[in-house]
């Protein structure tokens, strides 16, 4: 008899699943704050007296704590699979504690270079296990929006320190079935046994996990074994190469090369940058499954590129002369950079790597996509004061031109379209296969179409 999915309002299970994975967002935030914060620190001339700052200084305080996300690579996997998930978010925090209170107390270079590391180190163990812990508790229908919002919260980090600094101016593997089933019983299904999204989803996550079991290892050797895998792994490292650094760690030097040169008016626009995005990343998350994956992509870093090379012609032309009119343009511009990044990139950039990956795959493929996003940020962060120094409209240019003819082809011919799919029916795109003998998938049930199944013990039997 076809059965439809009953829509359910109500829910104890439902709340407290949501304010959970509330919390596990907010892990993304220590990169947020810590980003907003260097920027207004740098505005500061309070830091850059005390530590006496050079080119050099100036760029290693920035660039270590991705030096720290590099050292946490090969761990930071093993954590999340072997204590679990929970732990790895447990242990991220209490890292983070103690590298802020370094970080906060520093009275010499060294001293905040060290707590810097330790933040730099959290934030990978933290980006292993937090989006795996989300993408695999929420409901399929919150699935995407919540882990896109973990992206999200990175700008609320951001506008709390950059509201922080602007104050400052006036300072001197065991699983269980029935556990499991136990779960998304409460939380997916509200209480009913007999409900059709977590008979579908149990079902698919038990059939999945018995194949990989049979065919894969969680070992690091596994991201590269087969071909489908190498092409997960290949997808996730395209997204960890792409980045909006130039803005997000120097803020300070763009707006001055647009001739904005006020302490006062740049910690204001990094406050406005702030709020903005983070307006702009909530939206994107939301409206993640109608905007798509590669389409999104694409769209996006064409616009990001072209908004680049206005900057980059505004920057050459009035450089040496700016007036009100071209300060102005130079601004809206970043804020229209950052907001198509925000809209479409900071959701994307921990949802997509997240469903990509396979679960045998997952902890060691996200501890390898955030060694490789941070080791490349640190070379970015590192290097960046030295290009703009050079010239800040010809690094505009070869960045923009870079996002065009290669991260575009890249996207255009590499990634693969998952939205509308369940992370055990994103295989079928890889592997050419389904790991489950359903005839029904997650999303006819959310569509609310009505599927014909039976139900017992917490096992779904296809009716002939």
């Amino acid at each position: 008899m076809a059965r439809r999915e009953p829509e359910r309002h109500d829910s104890r299970g439902t709340y407290l699943l949501a304010m959970v994975c509330f919390v596990v967002t907010a892990n993304a935030a220590t990169q947020g704050y810590d980003s907003s914060m260097m920027n207004g620190l740098q505005i500061l001339p309070a830091y850059t007296d005390y530590f006496e700052l050079t080119t050099t200084t100036l760029a290693l305080n920035v660039a270590i704590v991705f030096a720290g996300s590099v050292i946490a690579m090969p761990f930071a996997g093993p954590i999340a699979d072997v204590w679990g998930r929970k732990w790895g978010i447990a242990i991220t925090a209490i890292i983070s504690i103690i590298g802020a209170t370094i970080q906060g107390a520093a009275v010499h270079e060294a001293m905040f270079c060290i707590g810097r590391l330790l933040v730099g180190v959290a934030i990978t163990t933290g980006s292993t296990a937090a989006p795996a812990y989300i993408s695999e508790v929420a409901h399929p229908r919150n699935r995407v929006m919540l882990t896109g919002l973990y992206g999200t919260s990175w700008y609320i980090g951001s506008l709390i320190a950059a509201g922080v600094t602007y104050g400052s101016q006036f300072m001197t593997t065991t699983w269980s079935h029935e556990e499991a089933l136990a779960i998304l019983t409460k939380y997916h299904g509200q209480g009913d046994p007999n409900s059709t999204v977590v008979a579908i989803e149990y079902a698919e996550i038990c059939q999945t996990l018995e194949h990989e079991k049979a065919v894969q290892n969680t070992d690091w050797k596994a991201l590269v074994r087969t071909r489908p895998n190498r092409w997960r792994l290949g997808v996730t490292a395209a997204v960890a190469f792409s980045g909006n650094n130039i803005i997000t760690y120097y803020l300070g030097d763009v707006l001055t090369a647009a001739g904005i040169t006020g302490m006062q008016t740049q910690l204001a626009i990094n406050i406005g940058l702030s709020v903005f995005n983070l307006f702009t990343s909530t939206l994107g998350a939301w409206l993640t499954d109608r905007v798509g994956r590669r389409r999104g992509f694409l769209f996006v870093t064409i616009t990001m590129s072209l908004l680049l090379i206005i900057v980059a012609v505004l920057t050459k032309v009035y450089g040496t002369s700016p007036n009100l009119g071209s300060s102005a343009a130079q601004v809206t511009m970043i804020f229209l950079f950052y907001g198509a990044y925000s809209f479409v990139w900071t959701p994307l950039s921990i949802l997509y790597p997240v469903e990509v990956l396979s679960y045998s795959m997952r902890a060691n493929g996200l501890a390898f996509f955030n060694g490789l996003c941070y080791g490349t940020a640190f070379l970015n962060t590192f290097a960046i004061p030295y290009a703009m120094k050079w010239s800040s409209w010809g690094f505009y240019l070869i960045t923009a031109f870079w996002n065009l003819i290669f991260e575009c082809g890249v996207i255009y011919f590499y990634f693969p379209a998952t939205e509308g799919k369940s992370l055990e029916e994103i295989d079928i795109i890889f592997e050419g296969l389904r790991h489950t003998d359903l005839d029904v998938t997650m999303a006819d049930v959310l569509e609310g179409k009505a599927v014909d199944l039976e139900i017992a013990k917490g096992e779904l039997a296809d009716k002939s």
